[in-house]
């Protein structure tokens, strides 16, 4: 069974974002971007960098389809988790998409 490690990790900084965002409003495209699911704080998932980058975009005007993702590969990280796990996941988002 797989691990995620540092290494597999992408990070993107704040201008990188920005510049990547810029350049779909001017090709005339929508992101869709993939919040991790795989991050927890033990069987919870951590929404805080999730709660960053809405905020962020928000302020900044960007229009992004946001989904919870990380649903094909989970189980290869040993991070299965269920159906009715992911639905809560589904609410954490619904709530913070409605706090922006």
């Amino acid at each position: 069974m797989a691990h995620i490690t540092r290494s597999d990790m992408l990070y993107v900084a704040g201008a990188d974002w920005v510049a990547l965002n810029r350049f779909a409003q001017a090709a005339g495209f929508e992101l869709l971007f993939d919040l991790n699911v795989l991050l927890r704080n033990g069987t919870q998932w951590d929404s805080s960098n999730a709660r960053l980058l809405l905020d962020f975009s928000n302020k900044l005007g960007f229009s992004i389809s946001w989904q919870l993702g990380n649903g094909t590969v989970r189980e290869q990280h040993g991070k299965a988790f269920s159906s009715e796990i992911a639905m809560c996941f589904g609410f954490v988002i619904k709530a913070l998409l409605m706090c922006i």
